[in-house]
């Protein structure tokens, strides 16, 4: 007797909910994987942004960059707290942000005693509105205890301070105003003089007496620490990379993790 086969008549939404169990045990990986390939990674505010309230760019304010170093760590790197403030500046720069020139933060801070110096002074003398200051407290490039080995290591702690001007303008006495009065009758009673070079010495009087703004106060607006450690797996052989080239490539690393501090970035970047 011939045996009878039976097709199986499992509903659609039987095989569907098999799927959406495989789905879900592969943790999604699918998805996300397809999500990543389309878009890419997505973009994520920086630390600073939710602190201040306001993104470094679009508060349009001029940031100036200072690091500052302990003598254990000078007496080996002379120039990492210049080197680190200028790497620093140059990537908020390539992402828009007005910056202090590098140099000109280094000239202002050689001039005014070193890293011990008035923020309120920095402020009036370069202009800037808000001062990003680094305090590295440990740097060094070699694994502890072999001297063949490299992993960067670097620690301190990020603060930004917003330097707050002053934007009243001054009253005017009543000496100002019996001159300004003067002033305007002179002029409507000389209407034969120059009106070129009269306009043109009466702009830059004006420009040449109006009071310049000063810094009145600062105060913290950010605060961060951090700890960086690269390679964060494994060392790297002397016989792999030179040293100066490593260290320099150290401190593009703790400059770039710094920096992203500051302004939106892809997720991924960070790992």
């Amino acid at each position: 007797m011939p045996h009878t086969v039976r097709h199986s008549q499992n509903p659609w939404w039987m095989t569907a909910l098999v799927c959406c169990c495989f789905l879900e045990l592969s943790g999604c990986s699918l998805f996300v994987m397809a999500g990543k390939m389309l878009q890419g990674d997505p973009m994520v505010e920086s630390e600073f942004d939710r602190w201040y309230g306001k993104s470094m760019l679009k508060s349009k304010k001029k940031v100036a960059v200072v690091c500052s170093t302990p003598e254990s760590v000078k007496s080996e790197f002379s120039s990492l707290d210049l080197d680190l403030a200028s790497e620093v500046s140059r990537k908020l720069h390539l992402h828009e942000i007005t910056v202090v020139k590098a140099h000109k933060v280094a000239s202002w801070m050689d001039d005014h005693g070193g890293t011990d110096f008035d923020m309120k002074e920095l402020g009036n003398d370069l202009g800037a509105e808000l001062v990003v200051a680094i305090k590295l407290d440990h740097f060094d490039f070699r694994e502890e205890n072999s001297p063949d080995l490299f992993r960067g290591k670097a620690r301190g702690v990020v603060t930004v301070y917003e330097l707050m001007y002053d934007t009243k303008k001054p009253a005017k006495d009543a000496k100002s105003e019996a001159d300004s009065k003067k002033n305007k009758t002179e002029d409507k009673s000389d209407k034969t003089d120059a009106k070129a070079g009269s306009s043109s010495k009466s702009k830059k009087s004006a420009k040449d007496d109006a009071p310049k703004s000063k810094v009145i106060g600062v105060r913290q607006v950010f605060l961060k620490t951090f700890d960086t450690t690269y390679p964060p797996h494994q060392p790297v052989s002397i016989e792999q990379m030179q040293p100066e080239t490593f260290r320099k490539k150290f401190l593009d690393r703790v400059g770039d993790e710094l920096a992203r501090q500051f302004y939106r970035h892809k997720a991924g970047v960070e790992f």
